[in-house]
């Protein structure tokens, strides 16, 4: 078999090295492994979005260190070619929907661009007028990458592709290469934990329907202990553990609620999502709004006057790497500035705890975040007003239409059955492949083939002596003090 790699973002250690670990893998089956690098002839790309020239040298460098440890023969390793440039471009875009339709060569590359760009900016509905320069590099870098891709595909006539999650304008591009030429692709990303990756056939890690078979083929294959996990990766949630990523309610205290909760009250929590990796991957449109903020408007129109009822808007605790600017949050505050008296909105730095907000709320809504399934394990009602993952396990009440929605939010609910969360809890715990030859060390570090390949010996040293001058520093400060 011939496996092509199209490796092109080696800063970003822990995908990097996930490459690695298959091209050894595939090399020790016998397979003939071929590699697509760049040595700078990308414009931009997701993990160096400003071009900075000292970003390339280093991700250069990471190739070859890793490249060598693979001992993939030179001829196996494939520039990019010349670039060639295309006058189709726009130089502007009036708004997203033209944006998300852009195609060259019936290839849409505009979905790229735009899941790339929010991602860089953090705002999940830019000004494409704004932002129009941005866009009109990002799109030359993804059509130069499509047909040089389809160049590549053409010389080399792999069996399959490997390709880094998919979703960023370069990496969407070469998918769409893949799909135009009908070549069998695997994405890649993050497993259940660090010491695991996750491989998915000819779609993105995002895809909901794969997804949904996953888990039901993951709970099949599962022998006597996959209640027991399954419970347990709720119990390590609520318990602030780390899991595929950091905890990110970690800084929330305890049995912490708003001061103004009033248990005689109707009392709803709605938990949103931070809306940046999601926007721009059309299986996630929200069947019933355009979007959440205008949900949120909604429901808390309908029930402005009803003083029975009060809500609790926990804005999402990944949005406090956001900046002050991002438009989510800029909506939100809009939404508090209408003065909704009958509305709470815990901001994501807030030490409001999460679970005790989940504890004594009647119900919860959710649009498709994850709290809808731990809802479910921890006994309490949830509401689901959009997609998710676990949409089928039977574990969530799922909204029709915003009427709908009114109805279940008065209506008496009583907890769904367990079995469907604990289904999804199983995957989580387990979903991916244990690596063979990376050692993880943390979510960014670690060693391949016993080598951490982040960092040549020279930079080590370099490491090493910054740390000890900082040692020094805070000692020198700790005596004048």
């Amino acid at each position: 078999m011939k496996i092509l790699f199209f490796t092109i973002n080696c800063n970003w250690y822990p995908h990097f090295v996930t490459e690695l670990e298959l091209m050894l893998q595939h090399k020790r089956k016998g397979h003939q492994v071929f590699v697509v690098r760049c040595l700078g002839e990308i414009e931009n790309c997701i993990s160096n979005p400003k071009s900075e020239q000292r970003k390339c040298k280093k991700c250069i460098k990471r190739f070859n260190r890793g490249i060598r440890k693979v001992k993939l023969i030179r001829s196996n390793i494939i520039n990019l070619p010349a670039k060639s440039v295309s006058s189709r471009i726009p130089k502007k875009f009036q708004d997203f929907k033209e944006l998300k339709g852009f195609k060259i060569d019936d290839a849409n590359l505009g979905m790229g661009v735009i899941s790339t760009l929010i991602s860089i900016i953090n705002d999940y509905k830019f000004d494409t007028i704004e932002y129009k320069d941005e866009i009109f590099k990002l799109l030359r870098t993804a059509f130069y990458i499509y047909r040089a891709f389809l160049k590549i595909l053409n010389d080399i006539k792999p069996d399959l592709v490997y390709i880094f999650n998919g979703r960023f304008s370069e990496l969407h591009a070469a998918i769409k290469a893949c799909e135009k030429l009908s070549i069998p692709y695997k994405t890649h990303d993050r497993g259940a934990n660090i010491f695991k990756y996750s491989t998915y056939d000819n779609c993105l890690p995002h895809s909901i329907e794969n997804i949904k078979k996953e888990i039901e083929n993951c709970w099949q294959k599962s022998d006597d202990n996959n209640y027991e996990l399954g419970k347990k990766w709720f119990r390590d949630r609520r318990a602030h553990v780390d899991q595929a990523w950091p905890s990110f309610i970690k800084d929330q205290k305890n049995y912490l609620l708003p001061d103004s909760f009033d248990k005689s009250k109707h009392n709803i929590a709605i938990f949103n999502s931070s809306l940046d990796e999601y926007e721009a991957i059309p299986e996630w449109a929200n069947p019933i709004y355009d979007n959440e903020i205008k949900a949120l408007y909604k429901i808390f129109e309908d029930f402005k006057d009803n003083e029975d009822y009060h809500f609790y808007l926990r804005v999402h605790p990944n949005l406090r790497r956001s900046k002050i600017n991002n438009r989510q949050l800029e909506e939100i505050r809009n939404i508090k500035n209408q003065r909704y008296k009958n509305v709470d909105i815990i901001w994501p730095d807030d030490p409001i705890d999460t679970y005790s907000l989940l504890d004594n709320c009647d119900k919860s809504l959710v649009f498709c975040s994850t709290i809808g399934v731990e809802a479910c394990f921890w006994n309490k009602p949830a509401i689901l007003a959009g997609r998710a993952i676990y949409e089928d396990l039977e574990c969530a009440y799922i909204a029709k239409s915003h009427d709908d929605l009114l109805e279940l939010i008065k209506s008496d609910l009583k907890p769904k059955d367990k079995e469907g969360a604990i289904k999804y809890g199983y995957w989580q715990s387990v979903r991916g492949v244990p690596f063979k030859y990376f050692k993880p060390d943390g979510y960014f570090e670690g060693r391949f083939l016993n080598e951490n390949l982040k960092f040549s010996k020279i930079e080590k040293l370099q490491k090493q002596l910054k740390a000890i001058k900082k040692h020094f520093k805070k000692k020198l400060k700790s005596i004048k003090n």
